[in-house]
C-alpha cells in the first residue's frame, strides 16, 4: 500500500511536469512586458487617455495625454499634460499642463520634431469649434511657446465639417526625397461621414495646409514614412470596425456602427508619394485585425535597414491583446506579434530610440497610463514580399506607389499568368528614366488599370514591351503638363514690360524646350513671336512676396520688354513644351488688353530675374 501511494505521487508529479513544460511551448498570452512607469489620474481627474510619445533631438522622451475630469464622453472637460524624461524613461518630470480641465476641452495632442530640432505640439479645442492650436519648444520639450490658432488651415467653410481632430499619437517629419523636412499629421473631419486628410507644413510650422482627402470612411489614423519617402496612412474604419464591448464610453458618438460579423474588423491602408495627395486605393490589411480602437505606427532606420513598427489591439471583438509587429518591407508583411498586454488595453503610441522601442498605453476601462520598452532584436526578419497580394486573378499583386511600378519595370520575369492591379494614379511628371514595364523581359502578365489614370507619361513609357496589349485593361491616360492657371503681369517702374507665367507639372529633365507662343496686336498691326528663352522656377518673387505654384510643380516664365504704352495693346499667349521624344504639348490660351501705363492691372506675380525678349525682336506684320 505504501509503494502504491509513492507510485501515485510519482505519476502525479510526472503529469504535472509535462503540463508545465507544455505551457512553455504554447503562445505566451500572459503579460509579455513589464511595466516601467505608471501614471494615475491627478486629483480632480478620473482618466488619463489618448497618449502620445516622441523622442526629442537630445534623446529626451516626451509623453503627453488628455487628463479627463469625466468618463462620460470624449468631449467633456479635459486638460493636456506633458511629461519629460532625460534618463531613458526611468524618471519623468511634468513640464506643462494646458488648460484647467474645468473650462477647457483639449483633445488629441500630437507632436513631431522638425529638422531644426524644434518640437511641435498640436491639439484641438472643443472638437475644433474653439480652434486647433500649435505650440513649439526649442529646448527639447522643457519650455513651450504660447499657442497659435491654426484653425483656418482646416478649411471649414469649404469642407463643412462639424468636428475636426488629429492623430492620435504623433506626426512625422519626412527624412527622404524631394519633400524632406515636410511636417505631416493625420487629421479627420466629420461631415456626416468621417474623412481623413493630412495637415502639413513645408516651412517648419510657420504655415499649415490641408492635403487631399483619402478614400473611405475612416477617422483615427496612424501615419509613417516608408523606405522610399512615401507616406502610409493606417486607419480604423469607423462604421465597420467591430466592437462587442458596449462598456466603452462614447461608443454611440456620431452613430458608431457595429455590424453582425467581424469579417472587416481590420486596419485600412493607403499610400501617397508626397504625403498630401494622390492617395492609393484604400485596402484592408488582413494581417492587422482591429476592433474599434486606435493604433499607431513609427518608422526608423536600424542597422542601415528601414523598419516599420505597428501597435494595436490584436483582436476583432474587444480592446485586448495589445501587440507590436515589425515590417521590413513597408508593411507588405509583418512579423509575429510581441504581446504588450493580453488583458484589456486600449489606445497606445510608440517611439524608437536606437534599438529600443518605448510604448505608452492605456488600461481598459481607461484610467491609467503605462510605459514599457523592449529591444528591436526581439523581432525576427521575415522574408521580404515586395507586393501585397498573391498574383492570382482573385488576389492580384497591388501596385500602390511608384516604387511598386519601378520594381515591376526592372524585373526580368515575364509574369505569364500573373495578375497585377493598379491602386493609384501614377504621375510621371517627376519620374526620370522610367524604362517601361517589360523593358527587361517582355511583360506577359495581366494588368488591371482599375479605372486609374496615367498622368503626364510624356515619353509613353508606362509599358515598353507586351506580349498582348489586350492584357492591359481599364487604364486611362492623361497628359496634363500645364495646369489651367496662366498668369501675366504688365509694367514696371522703369518701362513697360509683359511677363508671361504658367504653372508646369512636368519635370524639366523630360523636356527639350519650353516657352510661350505670343500674339500682340498694336495699332492695327499683329506681331507673332515664339519665346523659347523661358526659364523654369520653383517659385517667383516680386513686390516683396514669394509665390509658389498653386497646382503645378514649377513656374514657366519669360517676358517681352519695351512695349509701347500710348495706345491699346492686346496680348494673347499660350505655353508650350517639347518632350525629349519630340512631342509638342500646349497649355491654355490667355488674353488681356492694356490701355495705357496708368491703367495697367497686375493679374498675377512677377519675377525680376525673368528672361526678356526685346520689342525690337518682334516682327510686326499683317494678322
Amino acid at each position: 500500500m505504501k509503494h502504491k501511494n509513492a507510485l501515485q505521487r510519482v505519476l502525479v508529479f510526472a503529469i504535472s511536469l509535462i503540463f508545465v513544460l507544455n505551457l512553455f511551448s504554447l503562445p505566451m498570452f500572459a503579460e509579455a512586458l513589464s511595466v516601467q512607469k505608471t501614471w494615475s489620474p491627478a486629483d480632480g481627474y478620473v482618466q488619463n487617455r489618448i497618449p502620445g510619445i516622441i523622442a526629442a533631438a537630445d534623446g529626451s522622451l516626451l509623453v503627453y495625454w488628455e487628463a479627463r475630469r469625466s468618463d462620460e464622453s470624449d468631449t467633456e472637460h479635459t486638460a493636456i499634460e506633458i511629461w519629460r524624461s532625460t534618463d531613458n524613461g526611468q524618471n519623468f518630470t511634468k513640464v506643462q499642463t494646458l488648460g484647467d480641465g474645468q473650462n477647457t476641452r483639449y483633445t488629441n495632442p500630437v507632436m513631431v520634431v522638425d529638422q531644426e530640432d524644434t518640437v511641435h505640439l498640436l491639439y484641438v479645442s472643443a472638437t475644433g469649434s474653439d480652434g486647433v492650436y500649435h505650440m513649439t519648444s526649442t529646448d527639447h520639450g522643457l519650455t513651450w511657446s504660447a499657442p497659435v490658432n491654426i484653425i483656418d488651415a482646416f478649411e471649414k467653410e469649404t469642407i463643412g465639417w462639424d468636428m475636426v481632430n488629429l492623430g492620435p499619437g504623433h506626426g512625422i517629419c519626412l527624412q527622404n526625397g524631394e519633400h524632406a523636412g515636410r511636417l505631416i499629421f493625420s487629421a479627420w473631419c466629420h461631415t456626416g461621414t468621417f474623412d481623413v486628410y493630412t495637415l502639413y507644413s513645408d516651412d517648419n510650422g510657420k504655415t499649415w495646409q490641408l492635403g487631399e482627402c483619402a478614400d473611405g470612411n475612416y477617422d483615427e489614423t496612424a501615419i509613417a514614412e516608408l523606405s522610399d519617402g512615401s507616406v502610409m496612412l493606417n486607419s480604423r474604419q469607423y462604421t465597420v470596425s467591430y466592437d462587442t464591448d458596449t462598456s466603452v464610453p462614447g461608443t454611440n458618438t456620431y452613430n458608431l456602427g457595429k455590424p453582425d460579423s467581424a469579417d472587416e474588423a481590420y486596419r485600412y491602408i493607403t499610400v501617397s508619394d508626397t504625403g498630401i495627395g494622390g492617395w492609393s486605393d484604400t485596402r484592408m490589411d488582413t494581417a492587422l485585425q482591429n476592433p474599434s480602437v486606435q493604433g499607431s505606427m513609427v518608422s526608423a532606420t536600424v542597422n542601415g535597414q528601414h523598419v516599420l513598427i505597428y501597435i494595436g489591439c490584436d483582436s476583432k471583438t474587444a480592446r485586448e491583446n495589445l501587440s507590436v509587429r515589425c515590417s521590413y518591407d513597408d508593411g507588405k508583411s509583418w512579423s509575429s506579434p510581441i504581446r504588450v498586454k493580453s488583458s484589456s488595453a486600449s489606445y497606445s503610441d510608440l517611439v524608437i530610440v536606437d534599438q529600443t522601442v518605448y510604448v505608452i498605453y492605456e488600461s481598459h476601462p481607461n484610467e491609467k497610463l503605462f510605459l514599457t520598452s523592449f529591444s528591436l532584436s526581439n523581432f525576427e526578419d521575415p522574408s521580404t514580399v515586395f507586393w501585397v497580394g498573391k498574383g492570382t486573378a482573385s488576389e492580384p499583386y497591388l501596385l500602390e506607389r511608384m516604387q511598386d511600378m519601378e520594381k515591376l519595370c526592372n524585373s526580368e520575369q515575364a509574369y505569364a499568368n500573373t495578375y497585377f492591379k493598379l491602386c493609384f494614379d501614377p504621375d510621371f511628371s517627376t519620374v526620370v528614366n522610367f524604362k517601361g514595364i517589360g523593358n527587361q523581359t517582355v511583360f506577359a502578365g495581366c494588368f488591371d488599370g482599375n479605372g486609374h489614370t496615367v498622368i503626364n507619361d510624356l515619353n509613353n513609357s508606362m509599358f515598353a514591351k507586351l506580349t498582348n496589349e489586350q492584357n492591359v485593361t481599364n487604364l486611362n491616360h492623361k497628359i496634363n503638363v500645364f495646369s489651367d492657371k496662366n498668369y501675366a503681369q504688365i509694367g514696371t517702374t522703369e518701362d513697360f514690360r509683359i511677363r508671361f507665367v504658367s504653372e508646369l507639372n512636368c519635370a524639366p529633365e523630360l523636356l527639350s524646350e519650353a516657352g510661350f507662343e505670343v500674339t500682340i496686336v498694336y495699332r492695327g498691326k499683329t506681331a507673332n513671336e515664339t519665346l523659347k528663352s523661358s526659364v523654369v522656377y520653383t517659385s517667383l518673387s516680386g513686390d516683396g512676396e514669394t509665390y509658389t505654384p498653386e497646382i503645378g510643380l514649377y513656374f514657366l516664365a519669360c517676358g517681352i520688354k519695351e512695349i509701347p504704352t500710348d495706345d491699346v495693346v492686346s496680348v494673347s499667349f499660350r505655353p508650350f513644351v517639347t518632350t525629349q521624344k519630340g512631342m509638342k504639348l500646349f497649355g491654355n490660351t490667355s488674353d488681356f488688353n492694356a490701355v495705357d501705363f496708368d491703367l495697367i492691372y497686375s493679374l498675377a506675380v512677377s519675377n525680376y530675374e525673368c528672361n526678356y525678349v526685346s520689342w525690337d525682336r518682334i516682327v510686326v506684320g499683317a494678322h
